[in-house]
């Protein structure tokens, strides 16, 4: 199925779909974020994934941000394959920088839409230092991406030591209910060595 953008007045459209929610700067975007894109939307047998380019990511300099509508564009660029990702400027529409507010936003403009927040493993380990942090798992369901031989660090990862939280490993994909206060652990082969700061980097040379 092929879906144009959401905005903010089309909640609608969205009633009842299971929707991915990937935030970050794209500084640039890269295949790893659509690999990760492409397995939550795999695995938890979601609708659509939606990118949610940050205006600007309050952890980084902006010195080292590329501007925004070059960061989107990119991202639309990269995606140009991949129907199953939509890159929104919702973050931008709503006037928001940090993931707690976005959640939380996007369970008020979009009230009959089943949301899951997506990151990777190095995420969901510093997960415990974001804003507010609490409050994303009370409003959201989250979705982590590991590899096997990582899986000591997931043990041991604080937001599994939350009794709140019902933590599911996703072995085979599943139409698994997005409810607030469940994490999903989706074990998959051995992720792309790729990152943003590496790109950076690369390019400096």
């Amino acid at each position: 199925m092929i879906f144009t953008p959401p905005h903010l007045l089309d909640s609608v459209r969205w009633r009842g779909m299971r929707i991915g929610l990937m935030g970050g700067s794209f500084n640039p975007p890269h295949e790893g974020h659509v690999h990760i894109s492409r397995l939550a939307h795999r695995a938890l047998h979601l609708d659509a994934v939606w990118w949610l380019v940050t205006p600007q990511n309050p952890l980084k300099p902006t010195a080292e941000t590329m501007d925004y509508e070059t960061r989107r564009q990119l991202c639309l660029d990269i995606t140009r394959d991949s129907p199953e990702i939509i890159v929104t400027d919702l973050e931008k529409q709503l006037g928001v920088t940090r993931s707690y507010d976005s959640m939380k936003a996007l369970r008020h403009a979009y009230g009959n839409t089943h949301f899951v927040m997506i990151t990777g493993l190095d995420n969901a380990l510093t997960l415990h230092r974001w804003q507010n942090w609490r409050g994303i798992l009370a409003t959201v369901a989250t979705a982590h991406i590991a590899r096997p031989p990582v899986w000591n660090l997931v043990e041991s990862c604080p937001l599994r030591w939350l009794r709140t939280q019902n933590h599911i490993h996703v072995s085979r994909g599943q139409a698994y209910p997005l409810r607030p206060h469940t994490s999903f652990w989706i074990m998959q082969t051995p992720m792309r060595d790729i990152s943003s700061t590496k790109i950076r980097n690369l390019n400096k040379l």
